[in-house]
């Protein structure tokens, strides 16, 4: 699926993480038993990842004023013009980088290759949870076809702690075209549990 063309320049969206978003986000990883992931294709067990994520879901979420729907039979995060978007998000200590890598996890790649989501929207947050920023967002299909697996430790990317499919940040359709994207005929899934 191509959703436009579009020049992959990328202009980060950067947002302040306000004290709402971070309790919100904390209230949601609370409720998952940490032994019994709830959802272990997002985020991992580590109650740094869990919040990290929730955070990221948060902040894309309020930025296009729409809600974060939940459960497993939805398998993506929230819907913005009629799109089903599964945010994926990571901690970083500095600016983004264009050559910062976005990844999913291969834990959750199974279950990642069998989703029912149309985009990914890729997200960093700063360590302390006191910014964040929107890079990109990239189709479903192409994340898959144009990923790079890289195992945990290989040679030039040590700091990488577990196997995963990797893009770099420069690949990702910039965030100012999503206010050229065309709404997406279809069932928005409004039975979906909002949290």
């Amino acid at each position: 699926m191509v959703v436009y063309e579009y020049d992959m320049g990328n202009a980060y969206i950067e947002i302040p993480i306000r004290e709402r978003q971070i309790k919100n986000a904390e209230r949601v990883a609370k409720s998952i038993p940490q032994k019994n992931n709830f959802r272990p294709q997002q985020f991992g067990s580590n109650r740094s990842n869990l919040l990290t994520g929730f955070i990221g879901e948060q902040i894309v979420a309020d930025h296009f004023g729409v809600k974060i729907v939940s459960g497993e039979e939805t398998n993506y995060d929230m819907v913005i013009k009629n799109w089903k978007v599964d945010v994926k998000s990571s901690k970083c200590t500095n600016y983004p980088q264009q050559y910062y890598e976005c990844r999913i996890d291969s834990a959750q790649e199974d279950k990642m290759t069998k989703q029912k989501c149309d985009l990914y929207i890729f997200t960093k947050i700063n360590m302390n949870f006191t910014k964040a920023w929107i890079l990109g967002f990239i189709e479903y299909g192409r994340f898959w076809d144009e990923s790079v697996y890289i195992p945990k430790g290989e040679h030039k990317q040590k700091h990488i702690k577990r196997n995963g499919n990797f893009i770099t940040i420069n690949e990702l359709y910039g965030m100012e075209a999503f206010r050229i994207l065309v709404p997406k005929g279809g069932d928005t899934n409004s039975s979906s549990k909002e949290r």
